[in-house]
């Protein structure tokens, strides 16, 4: 951050009138440019000198390695340079505006030598290396007591650049620095705690880089692990929970109070992590067999704790039984209180891929802000555009010395792809720009009028882009359109295969629906199904087709963190959202005495208590 004492002093402006005539011959070549036809452009983006491409000569390999290594060495100092003007813009000796001159080199290598660098100076270059060590790696191995396992392990730690490893159902009652090192890393030595297994059955590792966090405050109970994180590099601490759920229902009710009991040891920022052994709502398992009561509870506990759960990318599920009609379940959660989710506002969950082990490893990730090259987008209205067939067909054309086939056609789609981009650039140019200057001299154009008569080439000036304007707003829309990708909107009833994707047969035992349904666009399923967000079925609903919708009306209590919001605030809330949410499927479907019931204690209970409470769901 530059403060306004290091700020250089803005140059005097000085005035300088050009003579009439050169005045003259640029505003009519402006004139020119802006008054051309719709296919060509209203202003003329500039070409781009090309850089020639010299042809090296063949030489030996002795020249052809120096020649690499001096430019090489020449990268490296251009790299070294730029992040130097980095540092000396964000220490404030360097304006934004101003050039890494040797003067601004010079004070660069004065910054560190003449005096301690100031408080601001400090958190500027802390905040440059901020949570990008921050990559926590979750996951149930099912047992590290083979060689195996732990070298997979391993693997995956050095794949992921983890530097906080949570590891469930290690199934080891004795965990030392070998097992550590031989598993994690030796970087892992210095910092780990467990939980040892009960005979061939459970056990925890929570372990942290040495290079960037120190490890403290542990506690154990039966079935989690939590510390305290400390980075070392921003001395800022949070906490820190691993968890192994039980199996049994009577564990699991006392595992959700072991839970509760966490709240008076860990710190405001707080991330719960691991195997529960327990879904939060209907939708994290792929069959009807669910346990209401424990869902309840556990989302309870969830409020009661205020955390909210983390979206993972790339999955649904976290657990299969791996059968020919598999079970899928999302028991695998981590969990964050808001207080750690503003310590990382870009942490990024995902699901990777393991094939030793019936869980799903996750990968949390601190600070995700990996620039972006942009992609190619074709635009419809080309087709319109003269010189798109030829652009086309002179890039397609072109010689091409690769023999794979994969390889042709990857050259020929990217030759087209920058040539049809340079094409755009010198034939249309840009739509917003253009389309703004042709209002502003329309704009003027009317002023003096108001003023003065306009001579006949003025008119025709106005006329011209009046007529260039409703071009370009038609070349405008056709992107938007194209943008929005509703463009299933003006096809009429053609838009039914949008919705009716899958067919549900009803008494349908002697009919060949696979023959039948051949040429049709659409998949067999099985009832229940959903329409419209609607549960769908030929019999009464039962209460597990209806706990989608009670989960989904409890599911936004997490975010709205009712007991900071005000009694009227609440009010509101629970009348536009929570009620409504329940009156859409009233509309169609006759709910339940038990649904309605379940609607107005969790909206009367948020209104009151400020969350959901332990028996609303």
């Amino acid at each position: 951050m530059v403060t306004a004492s290091a700020r250089a002093a803005p140059p005097p402006v000085t005035s300088v009138t050009p003579a009439a005539d050169d005045a003259s011959a640029r505003f009519l070549g402006f004139i020119d440019s802006v008054a051309a036809p719709v296919q060509q452009p209203l202003m003329c983006t500039p070409t781009a000198k090309k850089k020639k491409k010299v042809a090296l000569p063949l030489a030996s390999p002795r020249r052809s390695g120096r020649l690499a290594n001096k430019k090489r060495a020449r990268s490296l100092a251009d790299g070294a340079e730029a992040i130097q003007e980095l540092i000396a813009r964000v220490c404030g000796i360097l304006a934004p505006t101003a050039t890494f001159d040797d003067a601004a080199k010079a004070a660069y290598q004065q910054l560190f030598i003449n005096a301690p660098l100031a408080a601001s100076a400090i958190h500027a270059l802390e905040a440059l290396v901020k949570q990008k060590n921050v990559n926590i790696f979750n996951w149930n191995p099912r047992g590290l007591n083979s060689k195996v396992r732990r070298d997979a392990v391993r693997d995956l730690i050095r794949d992921t650049h983890a530097s906080i490893v949570c590891l469930q159902e290690t199934k080891l009652d004795v965990v030392d620095d070998a097992i550590i090192s031989a598993t994690l890393g030796p970087n892992f030595i210095a910092n780990y705690a467990f939980l040892p297994a009960i005979g061939t059955s459970g056990g925890m590792i929570l372990s942290v880089s040495d290079a960037f966090f120190t490890l403290s405050d542990v506690h154990v109970s039966a079935n989690t692990l939590s510390a305290s994180i400390t980075m070392l590099s921003e001395g800022t601490s949070w906490s820190i929970t691993c968890v192994y759920g039980p199996q049994s229902e009577s564990d699991k009710l006392l595992f959700i109070e072991e839970l509760k009991g966490l709240k008076s040891i860990i710190q405001d920022a707080w991330l719960l992590l691991g195997d529960f052994n327990l879904i939060t709502k209907a939708s994290d398992k792929n069959n009807l067999n669910i346990n209401r009561r424990l869902i309840g509870k556990f989302r309870a506990a969830r409020d009661f704790l205020v955390l909210k759960d983390m979206r993972m990318d790339g999955r649904r599920f976290t657990w299969s039984n791996a059968q020919a009609d598999p079970v899928l379940t999302k028991i695998d959660h981590v969990f964050c209180t808001t207080d750690w989710d503003a310590l990382f506002l870009d942490a990024y969950l995902q699901a990777i891929t393991s094939a030793c082990s019936d869980h799903v490893p996750l990968l949390l990730q601190g600070s995700v802000s990996s620039p972006r090259k942009h992609s190619f987008k074709f635009e419809e209205f080309w087709f319109r555009m003269q010189g798109f067939k030829e652009t086309v067909t002179d890039a397609w054309n072109k010689d091409i010395l690769a023999t794979d086939p994969i390889r042709r056609v990857h050259i020929k789609l990217a030759r087209t792809a920058k040539a049809l981009k340079r094409w755009q650039r010198q034939s249309i140019g840009d739509l917003r720009m253009q389309l703004a200057t042709a209002k502003e001299i329309i704009l003027r154009m009317d002023q003096a009028e108001e003023a003065r008569p306009l001579s006949d080439e003025e008119r025709a000036l106005r006329r011209q882009l009046k007529c260039s304007y409703l071009g370009l707003l038609s070349i405008q829309k056709i992107k938007l359109r194209q943008r929005s990708r509703l463009t299933w909107i003006r096809l009429g009833d053609a838009n039914t295969k949008f919705f009716h994707t899958e067919i549900f047969p009803v008494r349908c035992a002697d009919i060949d629906l696979v023959d039948i349904l051949a040429d049709f666009p659409a998949k067999l399923a099985s009832f229940p199904g959903k329409y419209l967000g609607l549960p769908l079925h030929f019999r009464r609903l039962w209460k597990v087709d209806l706990q989608p919708l009670i989960d989904k009306i409890a599911g936004k209590l997490p975010g709205w963190i009712g007991k900071n919001l005000a009694r009227p605030g609440r009010v509101i809330l629970a009348k536009t959202v929570l009620m409504a949410t329940g009156i859409y499927h009233a509309t169609i479907i006759l709910l339940p005495k038990w649904a309605r019931d379940r609607i107005n204690k969790i909206a009367r209970t948020f209104v009151w208590v400020g969350e959901e409470g332990e028996h609303a769901a």
